[in-house]
Order: C-alpha cells, then structure tokens, then sequence
C-alpha cells in the first residue's frame, strides 16, 4: 500500500469515526428524549446543524493541517466533549429555543478555534487565531 492509500484510508476512517458519533449521539438522544415536535426540532435539530456547522468550517478553514494526524486527534477530541456537553445540558434543560442556537453557534465555533490555536494549530485562516 503506498504512502498516499494509507493516508486516505486513514482519512476515510476518520470521516467514519465522526459519522459514527454523530449516529450515536442522535439515536441516543432521540432514545432518551421525552419530548416531541418543535421541541425535539429545537433541541436536537439544533444541536445537529450546530455541529455540523461549527466542525465543518472548522475542518474546511484547517486545511492546511489535513495531513497531520494530530489535527484529527484534537479535532475529534473536541467533537466528543462538544457532543458530551450537549447532550448532557440538553437532557437536562426543560427548555431550549432554536433561536438560542444562534447566541451559542459562534462563541462555541471561536472557543474551538482558540482551542486548536493553543494546540498549535493557528495561523492562515483557521479561526482568525
């Protein structure tokens, strides 16, 4: 297997590992969730397209780090305390609006981006670090 096969294969199976946990985290949520319509909508809806908002530009702005493993090892730590966080707060809140997701999406994306930054991940245009 040459260089770059192993290198997307990696890739791939880290793309695999993050779909994984979001399945995870979605059926365990909708499992263990009591409610319903718009509040179903508001909690974990919300909580899915914040994810993949904030991951996804934080992947697409970190392209430069791509190639390094470690980039993909903090990447995916952060995914799974940002996922843990959230469905602990979420199970536990009575109420929580769409509309907060709009307060929370950008200060979660630039606490991630000083995150990375600390990890020495920084510079170019991850995050306007």
């Amino acid at each position: 297997m040459s260089i770059m096969a192993a290198g997307r294969a990696r890739d791939f199976a880290i793309y695999i590992a993050i779909a994984v946990t979001f399945v995870v985290a979605i059926a365990w949520a909708s499992m263990h969730s009591t409610l319903t319509g718009a509040e179903v909508f508001g909690k974990w809806g919300g909580l899915v397209a914040n994810t993949f908002i904030i991951f996804g530009y934080t992947i697409r702005y970190g392209k430069r780090y791509w190639k390094r493993p470690s980039f993909w090892t903090v990447l995916l730590g952060l995914l799974s305390v940002h996922i843990i966080l959230f469905l602990f707060l979420l199970e536990r809140l009575p109420e929580w609006r769409i509309s907060w997701w709009i307060l929370v999406t950008p200060v979660e994306y630039i606490a991630i981006g000083s995150l990375l930054a600390l990890f020495g991940f920084r510079g170019g245009n991850l995050h306007r670090s």
